[in-house]
């Protein structure tokens, strides 16, 4: 029951973490995109983005733990 738990938790987290990295990638490549920039320009927006993503998800995991 533990590790079903756990496995739960973990499998809910990574999931999270990709879904908040695809919309924040996207979010931040879509004007570069848009405006016709350049690809190493969009490519640096879509990791910027991806980062940003990551930091939301890492910050919605820790305020879920401590409201917990």
């Amino acid at each position: 029951m533990v590790v079903a738990t756990l496995m739960s938790s973990a499998v809910t987290a990574l999931g999270l973490t990709a879904a908040a990295i695809a919309v924040g990638g996207f979010l931040a490549h879509a004007r570069p995109a848009l405006a016709g920039d350049d690809e190493k320009r969009i490519r640096e927006a879509t990791v910027v983005g991806g980062l940003g993503g990551i930091v939301f998800a890492v910050g919605v995991m820790v305020l879920s733990a401590l409201i917990d």
